[in-house]
């Protein structure tokens, strides 16, 4: 690593040490769909659905990072006239730096849905989600200036840090609201609201009661159309805030039908995003019948491009949907004869 990428790195381990409050987040957001929004638990064509997504950051500066996120969805209860009673669980990881700082997130969702009209079919939803927030840091790999000596590094030295607790768990809520519009499959508009961390729970690590995990608000869209029989494309923006931090993300993909029949079907899609001053971002992916498998990659474009060479993060997202076919009761009463 030569003297620039060295400085860039440092600069970004500090600011990192220091911004614990932000959230993780994924290039691939419409993968990871609960976490974007629990009142999207339960959204999509099927019975069950389970989720995974791996993210591998900065691969080459000394210490990248790694996220990955697990989650399974559910319609509890279906009901045409009620409305849907969705549920779900996720479990996140994410391990970073020098300081193995981990993060760990297990959640549960529950959501209610309800869907009325029958040429432009309408649908609201909204949700919660509650569990806990594991942190933990190791101090052990990390160097101080106080142990520099003017000549050399002493590891044995005093740091003069007041390292704190190693460990922390706090719990948390969450809300959020789902619309969209549907006109017979040729178009339609999806519209999100939600708010994280509504409780704002205190995780320092330094028995600081003025450290806390903000709210984070999420506003998400797409717009989505058919251009022929095998051929759609959706239009997708995401703008999310917590404290003074921001994220926005604009994207644009293809799909296109390469195969279809009664057993099977099979989907290319392809597309651009941008998360604005942090990286260009490029997707790729391919649906089988109810498994769909997405590839995406962050080519850095923020002031920190000369620390990483431009090289971002690739993403690896699995999601497969169940749909179990119904017995048919067979009504064995005799048939009277006319």
């Amino acid at each position: 690593m030569n003297l620039n990428q060295y400085v860039y790195f440092s600069m970004f381990l500090f600011f990192s040490i220091h911004s614990f409050s932000q959230d993780i987040h994924f290039s691939q957001f419409h993968a990871s769909t609960i976490q974007l929004n629990p009142a999207l638990t339960g959204m999509y064509n099927g019975t069950y659905r389970f989720s995974g997504i791996y993210r591998n950051q900065w691969a080459t500066v000394p210490v990248n990072y790694n996220t990955g996120k697990f989650s399974f969805e559910a319609k509890a209860l279906q009901s045409k006239k009620a409305g849907n009673l969705n549920i779900g669980i996720s479990y996140y990881y994410d391990k970073t730096g020098d300081s193995k700082f981990t993060t760990m997130l297990p959640n549960i969702f529950l959501g209610y849905s309800k869907s009325f009209g029958s040429k432009i079919n309408h649908t609201v939803s909204v949700g919660m989600n509650t569990g806990i927030i594991y942190k933990q840091i190791s101090y052990q790999a990390l160097r101080f200036d106080a142990q520099y000596n003017g000549e050399f590094y002493d590891a044995n030295a005093p740091t003069f840090e007041n390292s704190g607790i190693t460990k922390n768990t706090v719990w948390d809520i969450g809300a959020g609201f789902f619309y969209q519009l549907n006109k017979n499959n040729k178009w339609g508009v999806q519209v999100g609201y939600s708010v994280a961390h509504i409780n704002k729970p205190n995780y320092s690590f330094l028995n600081n009661d003025d450290i806390k995990l903000n709210m984070r608000h999420t506003i998400h869209s797409k717009i989505f159309f058919a251009l022929g029989q095998k051929t759609s494309s959706q239009i997708e923006v995401l703008y999310q805030k917590q404290d003074s931090k921001q994220e926005a993300v604009v994207g644009f993909t293809m799909k296109h039908q390469l195969s279809k029949s009664k057993k099977t079907s099979t989907i290319f899609y392809y597309g651009p995003y941008y998360r604005i001053n942090d990286a260009a971002i490029a997707l790729v992916g391919m649906e089988f019948n109810q498994l769909n498998i997405g590839l995406s990659y962050d080519i850095n474009t923020s002031s920190f491009m000369r620390g990483t060479n431009t090289y971002g993060a690739t993403e690896l997202s699995i999601q497969y949907i169940l749909s179990p076919i119904k017995k048919i009761k067979i009504d064995k009463s005799i048939c009277p004869i006319f």
